[in-house]
């Protein structure tokens, strides 16, 4: 440790030697933050380094990476396990202040900095960097650590090794490895630098997670967690993608490696898996990825606690539309407002009116959304990656000796997602793998589907069933569970909702004004939603109802008064709860 009182380094001071981090999983993970997205440019800036620890943890160093090229670096299970228990915990930015960083170094020790390189950082003479400020620099930036300061500069560790330079103490003493950056280069040069402490370990976090669940009624983290959730509290647990293709930049990316590690854990036979079910959460796309991720870490967490032969997937495959609806119905409602006078129902038939024009693009594309993310597509951009991934979970779940049940738990419009699975899945049954070809083997691993609340007509609901399991016997049909569960809200819960100018929720919105099944509503005739409880009631009157389907209301299930929203049925824990427990009863 650097001694600034008496101008040499402490040995006494010094730490035991530790073990060392993993550099390459520092680099890959701050790539998906790097601000410079021109692909000419190699490795991260460190502010995407420290959002990527932050994020991700990291691993120790292996043997592997020093002769591995970096961009076939993997995050295997092992190195997320070793990732999460080092984590980083506080960090600060530096300002370009010369008392902020000697306090940071007599502080914390260390600071690490990035900074342009010129031409006197190749050979540090008298263990000093040259400094010719007449000279220009190549453009070139470096990333290395201060360790200390003395009347002329920074004490500066470079990644080039110990015989790069050698430092000489005023005791007389050498340090390899070690040179002085004079104060005048680093305040011409200096690019970025950062102070950090390392986190407590995610076990911690893990437990402090799964004892949220039931708390509240809603897997929501609260305004005390200031960084929310990190992606490696779910890695493993999550598909992200946008536009058919995996979302590779940002703070929960999803990749083909990640998917790699997921299956080679749910089809190991050494040791085997002691996954038995796969419970795969679809997303609406109504809320936020901050909300989204939020129940999914709560509710994996509880399930590794509650349920360990569970494996808990959230599907996040649009972001943000409820949000979006919500600006444009205000935008409209104010101007509706000033030709009606303010009058409710004639304001409400007017916007309706409106609606059913502006608001089928937002229906549309969803659907062109989850048709992207099934369809057959051999171009470079990587479309139909979720084909490519649920193909393999499939085949993942069926591996000997203990083949896994595969459960979906779907909320509102991400039924549009599960019915283009099932349509890819009816297209592809002649090539799938032989074990699940048939309806019947489909039937016996695709075991149940709940559908909360979900936009969709009992014709919509009929089609997913044929293409997923073809037809459903009636001797298939047990005197226990459904295969699919619809759970319905009360319709005045649906009309208590508001959407900005609109009164009623999303689901009410969908019955008005967008187009499900090719059909265009009106203003007289509403689609006939299988997730409306009116609606439901009116229908049950004059359509069949097959016996392998049920439909169920939301409230037997929340025992309290406090009655979920629409928006909010995939985040209530009371729902949530009560669906695990049903898997595992009727499934074990």
């Amino acid at each position: 440790m650097w001694d600034g009182n008496k101008g040499s380094f402490d040995p006494k001071g010094r730490a035991a030697e530790p073990n060392r981090v993993s550099a390459v999983m520092l680099y890959r993970m701050g790539q998906a933050f790097d601000e410079l997205l021109d692909e000419e440019q190699h490795g991260s800036t460190l502010r995407g380094v420290m959002r990527g620890f932050q994020q991700n943890g990291v691993c120790l160093k292996d043997r592997i990476e020093d002769n591995a090229d970096p961009l076939e670096w993997v995050l295997t299970i092992d190195r997320c396990k070793q990732a999460r228990k080092i984590t980083l915990g506080a960090y600060a930015r530096l300002e370009r202040k010369l008392l902020d960083y000697q306090t940071a170094l007599n502080e914390v020790g260390a600071v690490v900095v990035s900074a342009r390189i010129h031409a006197g950082w190749d050979t540090p003479k008298g263990g000093a960097i040259d400094y010719d400020p007449t000279a220009s620099t190549d453009g070139a930036s470096h990333a290395f650590v201060l360790i200390g300061y003395d009347d002329r500069g920074f004490l500066i560790l470079n990644s080039r090794g110990k015989s790069w330079s050698r430092w000489v103490d005023g005791n007389g003493q050498a340090w390899e490895g070690i040179s002085l950056w004079r104060y005048e280069d680093w305040r011409a040069n200096l690019l970025d630098a950062w102070v950090i402490r390392l986190g407590v370990p995610y076990a911690n976090e893990g437990q402090a997670l799964a004892g949220l669940f039931g708390m509240e009624p809603y897997l929501a983290l609260g305004s005390d967690q200031a960084q929310g959730v990190t992606r490696i509290m779910i890695q493993g647990h999550y598909l992200h993608t946008r536009d058919g293709q995996f979302v590779r930049q940002g703070v929960f990316v999803s990749d083909k490696p990640t998917v790699e590690e997921t299956i080679k854990l749910l089809s190991s036979t050494e040791p085997p898996s002691p996954y038995r079910h796969l419970v795969v959460f679809v997303e609406s796309g109504l809320g936020s990825v901050k909300a989204m991720t939020e129940k999914a870490a709560i509710a994996t967490a509880h399930i590794k606690a509650a349920y360990p032969s569970m494996f808990p997937l959230f599907i996040i495959w649009r972001e943000d539309v409820q949000e979006l609806v919500i600006d444009l119905l205000n935008a409209r409602s104010n101007r509706i407002r000033q030709i009606t006078g303010g009058l409710p129902g004639a304001t409400l038939s007017h916007l309706v009116r409106y609606s059913q024009d502006w608001l089928q693009p937002v229906w549309r594309t969803l659907e062109g959304e989850a048709e992207r993310i099934f369809q057959d597509d051999a171009s470079e951009v990587e479309r139909g990656i979720g084909w490519w991934v649920m193909s393999r979970l499939l085949e993942a779940a069926l591996t000997p000796p203990n083949p896994m049940t595969i459960h979906f738990i779907v909320h509102s419009s991400g039924i549009l997602w599960l019915s283009a699975l099932a349509q890819r899945l009816h297209q592809e049954q002649a090539s799938l793998i032989a074990a699940i070809g048939s309806g019947e083997a489909r039937r016996t691993t695709i075991s149940s589907i709940d559908l909360l609340a979900p936009i969709a007509t009992m014709k919509s609901v009929l089609k997913l069933a044929s293409d997923l399991w073809a037809e459903f016997p009636e001797r298939a049909i047990t005197a226990g569970r459904k295969p699919i569960r619809v759970f319905t809200l009360p319709s005045e819960q649906e009309k208590a909702s508001c959407l900005g100018g609109f009164e009623g929720s999303f689901l009410e919105l969908a019955r008005r004004a967008f187009p499900i099944d090719g059909r265009n509503p009106s203003l007289r005739s509403p689609n006939k939603l299988v997730g409306s409880r009116q609606d439901l009631a009116e229908a049950a009157q004059v359509e069949h109802i097959p016996a392998w389907l049920q439909f169920q209301d939301v409230e037997h299930y929340t025992t309290s008064n406090a009655m979920p929203e629409h928006a909010d049925l995939m985040s209530d824990s009371r729902m949530i709860g009560a669906l695990l427990k049903s898997i595992k009863d009727d499934y074990s």
